[in-house]
């Protein structure tokens, strides 16, 4: 396989990746939003856990960034704008 063929597989399983991603955030949006407004939200260990989550996600879309090959960009910057609006 190719330097380019290999890099455009990378390019598309990321993409993939970020497509579930996104799809998970938009089935689990409503019941984060519920959880939100429970007392146990409030507390330190939640919101820490709920911190480090948004940040490890965040730095698998960074990762995907590195990825990127300029020629191949655009579906993969829309999908990581899409996961990034949950972040």
């Amino acid at each position: 396989m190719k330097e380019e063929e290999q890099l455009e597989k990378k390019i598309q399983i990321v993409n993939n990746i970020l497509d579930d991603v996104r799809e998970i955030f938009i089935l689990i949006h409503p019941m984060i939003e519920k959880v939100l407004s429970l007392e146990e939200a409030k507390k330190p260990k939640f919101v820490s856990n709920l911190n480090k989550s948004a940040k490890l996600f965040k730095d698998i879309a960074e990762l995907c960034r590195e990825l990127e090959d300029p020629q191949h960009t655009n579906p993969l910057t829309q999908n990581l704008k899409k996961v990034s609006y949950f972040i």
